[in-house]
């Protein structure tokens, strides 16, 4: 689970990526988990565990853009 918020929104809100298994089928829970953060107002995706690399770029990046800015929770 990997979750950021992105730098220059007036309220930051972040974001909860919730990764499936092995070929997206032993662990289809997470769409359902995904799908109750959602009901509570919270940003959250489900996806396949081989789309790791650039979700935790982009997160990298929304960091490194944040540097030097407040931290908004």
């Amino acid at each position: 689970m990997l979750a950021w918020a992105t730098p220059g929104m007036a309220q930051s809100r972040a974001h909860v990526y919730l990764f499936r298994g092995l070929a997206d089928v032993y662990s289809l829970g997470m769409n359902t988990l995904a799908a109750e953060l959602a009901a509570r107002g919270v940003n959250a995706t489900a996806t396949a565990h081989t789309d790791w690399k650039p979700i935790a770029d982009k997160a990298a990046a929304a960091y490194k853009g944040r540097k030097g800015r407040p931290h908004h929770s």
